[in-house]
């Protein structure tokens, strides 16, 4: 298996095993090595050997050409701090800044390293493929000596980020300007810290900066290698690995499966470049950075993507980020355009706006460098790209690839721009500059268009025609379609939804974007704003009026609670004197509590039609969203109810499943699905994060859901010991760990099916006094049904409308005349 220590750059590697941190200013000798010729190597493999055997011969060549690199570089007590696709940035540091000698050290350390690499690389200056052609691989390299910054940032559950910047690496990379294959080019301070032991052939000048730079071709007097001290793979604590690896890359490693890291495959690149940060001399420098990376953190969590690499120079900073490596989706091209706006939008106080190119196709994707020392990265042409529109947009633009643009498709505006010749491109490419991105104007459903009829699927059609018809008389039902990816679910969805239609039904859809399962109710946003009559293209104010007077239409006293709907519909509504007391909890509760209010009363209404909400990809469901489509399923309409009638039992048992899946009858024991993912071997948590990108944890979340719902069958039939030997068998849980549940389903149960309800009618037709339940849903407050399924209620989740407190007084004598 890899070194897991192998991702992180050698001189902190030492630091962290001695229980020291880097110091954050330093003083010494940087050194930039650039390959060039792994992009013909690549095609020519891929060509001779195709998709799958090329990949894994280039890997050879590469981690080959790698390790001589970086061998020379660590065996003179240098550090590779970071990778910059075919290049590494190194780090030779002076252990005693203010001595002249010591830093002639560093410097000829540096200087002995870059000569050694280049003598290195005289193997690969011709390397033959199979088919018996040859490709020549080299590197420039350049030298500059002077302070730097050195400090790590991000967040450490997401990736820890090793930064070497300053106006040192500035002059590095225009050092490197200077030099060409084969070469090593070395500054001016350099050139002096080495004095008359480093020989020159000649000087060449950067016009901009009008500063010098020597081409050196040898070291009259040599450094010895001073090589850094073996340190055992376990020499670091497996949380100071974890922060520094990219969370899916340290799972496959832990799990020895770093080979799976090295192929090509399609996956979309990101550049973004920024400047406007004084690495030098501004003290906040570091908390200013960190908080910028974190908040780039925060957006590529949101849409799955990485930030694999960062590079400063002279022309400010950038990253190279990916959308489909190491974790790959359908829609990689839509998440990178969201997330290239969403970057856009950031502001930190001095920082430039940014410069973005995104570029989408195949690329040569894994880890790759020498045994000591690895990244993960995307290479290719494509990548190159990229890197090339982001240097060729203005500041705050993005410029994307036209099979970017493609991809993404319709839901951003585009503009197209005249073609453009890029370094590496023999033609003009067509170019889109991103300016926004398109909301759908309503999400009332439309019959989807086929061409040609269903063939099959007769069995699944009745079933879907006959629930419809059922929901169409007042039963209200719930259909959920399952199946792999191909088995023909969006069809099936369109054959319901032209059913609904002929039978009248007004329908709204949502489609859950997997990039969304972090946001708060994102997959119910466009089915409430196609509900309530809300163009999302129309002014902000303009919505929030559409919004009051559908609700005013539906139920007037619904509007007193109004702002609880704005976040649920990304709108700007100021909170009343009545929701602004509210704190979270209550406030959740009360705007689910509204959520299925408005739905029944809409439904309820005489000239209504029937109601069809359909949502798509339930996998990508944010937890919030989760919840509340199963209150929701529970909460709708079940057609007329005949007094003294009980639940079928499948009815009951849903109720009881959905209660004891949010139920914690003691503070320590968690709920039922909980404990039983417990005893599978997984944590109900971590699962649910998961169901995003692992049909496996789908699979054991519906598992989880089965026996939940068989826990409750048994229950019914033969009480808390049937459940307990159930639980036991299935989920290894103690029998007698659920006693207070049982004991609190057990009286739901009963109150549920030993109706009170024509007793209770009966004696408020003589005029007698009926003790009311509390309001809100079973689900929450189990005592909704204290006198069994009665139709009396009130919700304390309600906010009081003027008419309850205007009529109090009548209230209170009905009570007290009993």
């Amino acid at each position: 298996m890899e070194s897991l220590s192998a991702y992180i750059a050698a001189d902190r590697r030492q630091a962290r095993t001695a229980g020291k941190d880097l110091p954050d200013r330093q003083h010494g000798a940087a050194l930039f090595a650039d390959i060039s010729g792994f992009t013909p190597l690549t095609e020519a493999l891929v060509e001779e050997l195709g998709l799958q055997r090329g990949p894994e011969e280039l890997t050879r060549f590469l981690n080959a050409v790698y390790d001589s690199l970086i061998d020379q570089v660590e065996a003179f007590g240098g550090s590779v701090i970071s990778f910059s696709g075919d290049a590494i940035t190194c780090w030779f540091s002076d252990p005693e800044p203010g001595d002249a000698a010591t830093r002639a050290n560093a410097a000829s350390l540096a200087v002995a390293s870059a000569l050694a690499m280049q003598e290195g690389m005289q193997p690969f200056a011709a390397v033959p493929t199979p088919a018996g052609h040859q490709v020549s691989l080299a590197v420039k390299i350049a030298v500059a000596t002077g302070p730097v910054r050195r400090f790590e940032v991000g967040d450490p559950q997401v990736q820890l980020i090793d930064v070497l910047a300053g106006r040192t690496l500035d002059r590095l990379s225009r050092a490197e300007h200077q030099a060409t294959r084969g070469e090593v080019v070395a500054d001016e301070a350099t050139i002096a810290a080495l004095g008359q032991r480093v020989q020159v052939r000649e000087w060449r000048v950067d016009h901009h900066s009008d500063e010098r730079f020597a081409l050196v071709t040898a070291l009259s007097e040599p450094p010895a290698p001073t090589p850094w001290p073996v340190l055992p793979d376990n020499a670091l604590p497996d949380e100071e690995l974890r922060s520094r690896l990219l969370p899916p890359v340290y799972r496959r490693l832990q799990e020895g499966q770093g080979d799976f890291l090295a192929e090509l495959r399609p996956a979309v690149a990101l550049f973004l470049r920024f400047s406007g940060i004084d690495y030098d001399e501004d003290p906040d420098v570091i908390a200013r950075f960190d908080l910028f990376i974190r908040r780039i953190q925060d957006i590529l969590l949101r849409y799955d993507g990485f930030l694999l690499q960062l590079t400063v120079g002279d022309k400010g900073a950038y990253f190279m980020i990916s959308f489909g490596a190491p974790t790959a989706h359908e829609d990689d091209a839509v998440r990178a355009a969201s997330a290239a706006l969403d970057l856009q939008g950031l502001e930190l106080p001095g920082l430039s706006p940014l410069q973005i190119g995104i570029s989408q196709g195949y690329m040569r994707v894994g880890a790759y460098g020498a045994a000591t020392r690895r990244t993960y990265g995307a290479l290719g042409d494509e990548v190159n790209l990229a890197a090339r529109l982001m240097q060729a947009a203005t500041a705050g633009q993005t410029l994307v690839s036209e099979p970017l643009c493609r991809a993404a498709g319709s839901g951003f505006d585009w503009e197209s721009l005249a073609p453009i010749r890029v370094k590496g491109k023999a033609a003009p490419i067509q170019i889109y500059e991103l300016r926004g991105a398109r909301r759908r104007r309503m999400a009332r459903l439309q019959e989807p268009r086929y061409l040609l009829p269903m063939v099959g699927r007769s069995e699944e059609l009745a079933t879907i025609g006959r629930l419809i018809d059922e929901a169409a008389i007042g039963r209200g039902r719930v259909i959920a379609v399952t199946g792999e990816a191909g088995m023909g679910k969006s069809r099936l969805l369109a054959e319901a939804i032209r059913i609904a239609a002929e039978r009248r039904f007004e329908g709204f859809g949502g489609e859950c974007q997997s990039y969304g399962a972090n946001d708060s109710y994102h997959a119910w946003e466009e089915i409430w704003r196609g509900f309530f009559a809300i163009d999302s293209n129309r002014p902000t104010h303009e919505q929030i009026t559409a919004l009051h007077d559908t609700i005013q239409a539906i139920d007037p006293g619904f509007l007193s609670r109004l702002p609880l709907l704005g976040p649920l519909l990304n709108l700007p509504i100021p909170d009343n004197d009545l929701t602004r007391s509210l704190d979270a909890k209550l406030r959740k509760t009360a705007l689910e509590t509204l959520l299925i209010e408005v739905v029944r009363a809409r439904a309820l209404q005489p000239a209504a039609s029937p109601l069809l909400l359909v949502m798509e990809d339930c996998q990508w469901l944010d937890a919030l969203s989760h919840e509340l489509l199963q209150i929701e399923q529970r909460m709708i309409p079940a057609g007329l109810h005949i007094l003294g009638t009980a639940p079928t039992t499948e009815e009951l048992v849903d109720m009881l499943a959905l209660v004891a899946a949010f139920a914690q009858p003691v503070a320590d024991t968690p709920p039922l699905p909980h404990a039983i993912a417990s005893g599978l071997g997984t944590a109900y948590a971590d699962l649910r994060t998961s169901l995003k990108h692992d049909r496996s944890a789908q699979e054991r979340w519906e598992r989880i859901d089965q026996i939940t719902h068989e826990a409750m069958r048994r229950f019914g039939t033969g009480g808390a010991a049937a459940a307990d030997d159930y639980l036991y068998s299935v989920a290894d849980i103690t029998p007698g760990n659920f006693e207070h549940l049982w004991g609190m389903l057990a009286d739901l149960s009963y109150k549920i099916t030993h109706d009170g309800e024509i007793e209770g009618l009966l004696r408020a037709l003589r005029g007698g006094y009926v003790p009311p339940s509390p309001g809100n849903d079973v689900v929450r407050n189990q005592a909704v049904v204290p006198t069994g399924r009665n139709i009396y209620g009130l919700d304390p989740h309600h906010i009081p409308s003027p008419w309850p407190r205007r009529t109090r007084p009548i209230w209170l004598q009905h009570c007290s005349n009993g």
